[in-house]
């Protein structure tokens, strides 16, 4: 009698135990992903997000090993602007042409962070792509050093690293990097600008005659770096830092103001409503903690899609990424 009614009980206690652990964990993992959606937790699940950080890895490590390549050797001054300017450029387009549809083709901290704080791709992502994009750098760098010839030279400039060159103040060079930089990262949010339909022809090469025509510029003053990745991988392996922070300054601010002047005045969709809602959304993501955010991005910012990505949605109204949801 007593086993009869004892049975059940201790079945129904351990059924009950089971639902309530179902329903912590359950809950328990909703208050994760809903705390740090926001910040793009749930990149990590989708391979393809793998896939784009070594995309920005490899990427960044033929600018450097091409591009900075390109300033070894012993030239005239006017050849050899001509020629790094053209290399430079030629090899930001290939390289956005190649891998334009695995990562978006940054390849420059500048760009990621501009993407970044307009909204268009998750803090997440931003971080990875840039751990990417510098390691990259670092081992072109690396890899230049091995392969460049002993009696190679580039005018003291190890490995293509930037330096101001004489009578160029600092304050001249962050202004020259910022300009540059806001022309660079200008083309890119226009390039990519889905909304437009004046626009034909390839953008990954409008991309690279934008860095062609900054380096024919700026580089005889600052080596017109536009990219803090670019600029430190030659800056670790040659042990040249003058005036470094320089390189990061002067592309992180110039990419910046671009960014925002683009996606909120000269964009296709820009509108004071626009800006509203970015504003409004990015308090509120940094005031609801534990909270599901209104204007988050999507759950799944990578589609499973093997041709390419799809831009973030960002509170009821679309960005598009660089290069993401475009096809050239």
């Amino acid at each position: 009698m007593c086993e009869r009614t004892l049975v059940p009980v201790v079945c129904h206690k351990i059924s009950s135990l089971k639902t309530t652990r179902v329903l912590f964990t359950n809950t328990f993992t909703e208050m994760v992903e809903s705390k740090y959606k926001p910040i793009g937790i749930n990149e990590f699940r989708n391979p393809l997000f793998y896939r784009a950080f070594a995309a920005e890895f490899i990427g960044t490590l033929l600018l450097v090993l091409v591009g900075c390549g390109a300033i070894t050797g012993d030239r005239s001054p006017v050849v050899a602007q001509l020629q790094i300017s053209l290399v430079f450029g030629f090899t930001v387009g290939t390289i956005v042409w190649i891998f334009g549809n695995s990562s978006g083709g940054h390849i420059n901290p500048a760009v990621t962070v501009a993407m970044w704080a307009v909204g268009n791709i998750t803090f997440v992502k931003a971080v990875f792509y840039i751990v990417a994009q510098v390691t990259g750098a670092v081992g072109g760098a690396a890899l230049l050093n091995v392969l460049t010839p002993a009696n190679a030279t580039d005018g003291g400039k190890k490995l293509g690293a930037n330096l101001l060159s004489p009578g160029v103040t600092v304050s001249q060079g962050v202004g020259i990097e910022i300009f540059c930089t806001l022309v660079l990262v200008f083309t890119v949010f226009a390039a990519c600008d889905g909304s437009r339909t004046d626009l034909s022809g390839s953008r990954p090469l409008s991309i690279g005659i934008a860095v062609t025509m900054a380096h024919l510029y700026a580089h005889e003053y600052t080596g017109c770096s536009m990219n803090p990745a670019r600029s430190l991988g030659p800056a670790l392996i040659s042990d040249t830092w003058t005036n470094h922070w320089v390189y990061w300054v002067g592309p992180l601010v110039g990419g910046l103001i671009a960014g925002f002047l683009y996606e909120f005045i000269f964009a296709e969709d820009a509108s004071v409503k626009k800006l509203k809602r970015y504003l409004a959304c990015r308090c509120r993501s940094l005031l609801e903690e534990g909270e599901e955010s209104s204007c988050t991005n999507k759950e799944e910012d990578f589609q499973n899609n093997d041709s390419d990505f799809k831009p973030v949605e960002f509170r009821g109204y679309q960005n598009h990424a660089y290069i993401e949801s475009t096809h050239f």
